[in-house]
């Protein structure tokens, strides 16, 4: 056996378990989708199966593991929210990573078709994600405006302390 090939049956070992690690945390956070210890957690599992991946020149593993570590990290912004949709595509995710490691240990390169379809799947979460985002800042921006709008009639003296009073507030919560 050469030392590629001591290095591949550790990686395909170090994968499988990451992987049931990961299946074992996402079964938890989708009991309790709240809990950013998870998150967290499986982020981090999922950034030492990108490295491993990269490592290894499984370059497509690593490009599925990084859109899943993005999406793992607007979930820790609070960015994007856990609910049902995202863990089953989390759940697909895994399952895909698991057929690639499959198709490797049988001697693949792990390139399946399933990932190519969950790189486009995964950028159009991230991308939407995305765009709620902004729809958000912008709906706060206008809302902020109209408030503004509904001071008009005040002197600015009072005006600005309603402001300052206001952000006061809003620091606090």
């Amino acid at each position: 056996m050469g030392e590629m090939d001591v290095y591949l049956n550790v990686f395909i070992e170090e994968a499988n378990e990451n992987l049931q690690r990961l299946n074992d945390e996402l079964l938890e956070l989708e009991n309790n989708p709240e809990s950013l210890e998870k998150v967290n957690e499986i982020f981090r599992v999922m950034h030492t199966f990108k490295g491993m991946a990269g490592t290894m020149g499984f370059d497509k593993i690593a490009k599925v593991s990084h859109k899943m570590e993005n999406i793992l990290d607007k979930i820790r912004k609070g960015e994007t929210k856990v609910d049902t949709d995202l863990i089953d595509l989390l759940f697909k995710t895994l399952d895909a990573l698991n057929e690639s490691i499959v198709d490797i240990s049988n001697g693949g390169k792990g390139n399946l078709k399933s990932l190519d379809d969950l790189i486009s799947i995964l950028e159009k979460y991230i991308n939407n994600s995305e765009s709620n985002t902004e729809k958000q800042v912008e709906k706060k921006e206008k809302e902020a405006t109209n408030d503004s709008d509904k001071l008009s009639h005040l002197d600015d003296i009072t005006r600005e302390s309603l402001k300052n009073l206001f952000h006061a507030a809003k620091e606090k919560i």
